[in-house]
């Protein structure tokens, strides 16, 4: 048991000091809505850090009551960001640590339609090796007279991300309400572990921070739980 806490606390350690170094001259996971990708990349040059937690209502002691993303962006150009993710970070016993490295393009077919592109490889850091993917392509309107964009698309991922092989639909929703807050909603059809609804109150109090909240809602048959998401994103300018 201590040898394997060992190699654990040595997993953490690299994943905390070496992809951040690493990323400041590569690469993050993509940008998101509150979980699914949305129509911005981050700008060119600018380095973002993230961390995404979602817990449920009543925690159960036997189960993963602690969901974590942290994850890392650069921007290539206008419409083309790199990308790194960390995955359980903070629930070791689930056996799914894992880190991935990705990309998303974003390309404007007009003045308010956008395309969306992009592809995640997550490998283990525990147990067995092995290497997954994530695809996903979308589309994205903005509609001017109500500032209020809708996003939608198809993605496959595998087990690594999203607990079992899957093929399903995504929607996102984002309404500017006054300066610097926006109501957001997004949502993953299906029963994997990212199979859930979140509506959230986005706050951008300055150019570089921006602060997610809301409660989720597990799609129906799948396991996910009632709970609440917060994220944290910050950008160096």
């Amino acid at each position: 048991m201590k040898k394997q806490n060992s190699k654990y606390k040595k997993s953490v350690l690299f994943l905390l000091i070496y992809f951040p170094l690493h990323l400041s001259s590569e690469a993050h996971a993509v940008s998101l809505i509150a979980s699914v990708p949305n129509a911005q990349t981050t700008p060119k040059g600018v380095f973002m850090i993230a961390h995404e937690s979602q817990v449920p209502y009543f925690p159960d002691p036997g189960k993963a009551n602690w969901q974590t993303f942290n994850f890392f962006t650069y921007g290539i150009s206008e419409q083309f960001e790199v990308a790194s993710t960390v995955y359980n970070l903070t629930f070791p016993g689930s056996g799914r640590l894992a880190a991935s490295i990705g990309y998303k393009w974003v390309a404007p077919l007009s003045e308010q339609l956008k395309f969306i592109f992009g592809q995640e490889f997550p490998f283990a850091l525990q147990g067995n090796v092995s290497v997954g993917h994530w695809t996903f392509t979308g589309l994205s309107y903005n509609f001017y007279q109500t500032n209020t964009r809708l996003t939608a698309g198809i993605n496959s991922g595998s087990s690594l991300i999203f607990g079992s092989n899957v093929l399903d639909g995504f929607f996102g929703f984002e309404q500017s309400i006054v300066p610097h807050w926006t109501l957001i909603a997004d949502w993953y059809s299906g029963k994997h572990d990212l199979g859930v609804l979140i509506t959230a109150i986005q706050w951008n109090p300055n150019h570089s921070l921006t602060v997610i909240t809301g409660p989720k809602w597990g799609n129906p048959g799948s396991f996910n739980e009632n709970g609440w998401m917060l994220e944290i994103t910050y950008e160096f300018m």
